[in-house]
């Protein structure tokens, strides 16, 4: 029996049903039921709907599949039945196309699992396999799906406008030093991809990264994700020379978990990526938190990062970004930096435990209402309100050091005209206020030092700093 004669007695329901699916809206004017063990069914079941489109119905199978699936025409909806129905790349196809590629608006794939076989189809053999392929597309939905062994990425969107990805598994996509992801949204060419929500979604151990952002994307949000075991870091941010800036990203509610790093966030000279808000998320890592590189305009809020790592890893980094606000969270990185942002920013509401907040080199920040130590590093004009805990100053000039509490000392270490006022400061085991090196210039004064058991409670070696009106000082 020939191909066309088994396409035409698949079961065809021909009446207009109507329906409506996330983004999607899917006319199924023609209900076709596949039950041939190849793509050429499939793709046939596709290409004979009629002109307003219909949804492919797949059976709990395993569909074993030569080459990939083409979906460019609009208003079409692949369906299979759960992770029973399987589209898998066969043994050594030797082929370089995605397993389904979506270049048409109005689509919806759903309920089905999508195997690349990179096992017995590894990148090199003639074969760059991605899993699900989104190019100028738009109104798509991708729903229910599981998908695995691609050689390269697991879903691709370039250049597409208005998707949802939804309860997407993408697990063990990608070849270990090469470029991929389990997720990637970039742009196109001169096309920005624009709209795209993931929501619920895993990623589970690339070869390479978990979501990738690059080259040109702007108002995606991820939300309610996960980033488990993936080699490289969870959530990447990033364009390269020539592209595109990407704009108006969210990470909400999403979480990392034993992952190479956290969420690595970076623009490019000249190209920053802007508007970035990773909010209420976890990263529990080996190599770092959060890391915003050549970012304008950041919101970290409400975050728990956990990083068990040495000296030099960072909870929250910021490197040559502006307005950025960190906020809320929770860090707790043993014995590296919990927070280091370079200026201009606020840093308010977070919880270092056990290591350091480290501001700049940098101005003009604003620090209140934290707890650990902060230490201001190589800075000018930050103001450093309503802490607790230790406060060291190295280079710092022109900062305003007030109303803080501190068990601890407050150190102006080779630092000059500062305010140090109003402040709590001193333990059972240092001074209250401490000055060391070249520092000089400095005002101190309304400060309570009583804690301090040292004589003397306050420590001046700058020929030219004021000390006036403390508590507990002199003895």
């Amino acid at each position: 029996m020939s191909r066309n004669l088994i396409i035409r007695r698949i079961l065809t329901l021909c009446a207009c049903i109507g329906f409506v699916a996330g983004i999607a809206a899917v006319s199924n004017a023609c209900l076709t039921t596949v039950s041939q063990n190849d793509e050429v069914e499939i793709q046939a079941a596709i290409d004979s709907l009629p002109p307003e489109g219909g949804r492919v119905e797949l059976e709990q199978k395993t569909y074993l599949l030569s080459s990939g699936i083409n979906i460019t025409r609009d208003n079409v909806h692949l369906q299979g039945q759960g992770r029973g129905t399987n589209l898998k790349l066969k043994d050594k196809a030797n082929v370089d196309t995605p397993l389904i590629r979506i270049e048409a608006s109005n689509i919806e794939i759903s309920d089905l699992a999508i195997d690349g076989n990179k096992a017995n189809n590894p990148l090199g053999y003639g074969t760059m396999m991605t899993g699900v392929y989104l190019v100028q597309a738009s109104d798509v939905t991708l729903r229910r799906l599981y998908i695995q062994g691609a050689n390269w990425d697991g879903v691709v969107i370039t250049g597409s406008q208005d998707i949802l990805v939804e309860d997407v598994h993408a697990y063990n996509n990608g070849t270990p030093g090469e470029g991929e992801a389990n997720f990637n949204i970039s742009g196109f060419e001169s096309t920005i991809s624009k709209r795209v929500t993931l929501t619920r979604c895993i990623s589970e151990s690339s070869g390479r990264v978990g979501y990738e952002i690059e080259d040109g994307a702007e108002d995606i949000l991820i939300e309610d994700s996960e980033s488990i075991s993936d080699t490289s870091a969870g959530f990447y941010v990033h364009n390269h020379e020539g592209n595109p800036a990407n704009k108006r990203i969210t990470f909400q509610n999403v979480s990392v978990l034993n992952s190479g790093g956290g969420f690595s966030l970076y623009g490019f000279d000249g190209f920053p990526t802007e508007d970035v808000k990773v909010i209420n998320s976890t990263s529990t890592d080996s190599n770092g938190g959060i890391l915003l590189n050549l970012v304008t305009r950041a919101l970290i809020e409400g975050n728990s990062i956990t990083v068990q790592a040495g000296a030099g890893t960072h909870g929250i980094r910021a490197i040559e970004s502006s307005e950025v606000t960190i906020a809320d969270n929770t860090l707790d990185i043993g014995t590296g930096n919990d927070i280091a942002i370079a200026g201009g920013d606020i840093i308010t509401g977070n919880r270092a435990i056990g290591a350091v907040t480290r501001i700049g080199p940098s101005s003009g920040a604003i620090v209140s209402d934290n707890e650990g130590w902060i230490f201001i590093n190589a800075v000018s004009s930050v103001e450093v309100t309503n802490n607790r805990g230790l406060i060291t100053l190295k280079d710092a000039s022109d900062c305003t050091i007030e109303e803080n509490y501190s068990t601890a000392e407050i150190t102006l270490d080779s630092s000059s005209y500062n305010i140090i006022r109003n402040n709590v400061a001193g333990g059972t085991d240092s001074y209250g206020i401490h000055e060391v090196g070249n520092a000089d210039y400095n005002t101190i004064t309304g400060n309570d030092v009583r804690a301090s058991i040292y004589t003397p409670k306050i420590v001046i070696v700058g020929a030219h700093t004021e000390v006036y009106g403390n508590i507990g000082y002199p003895e």
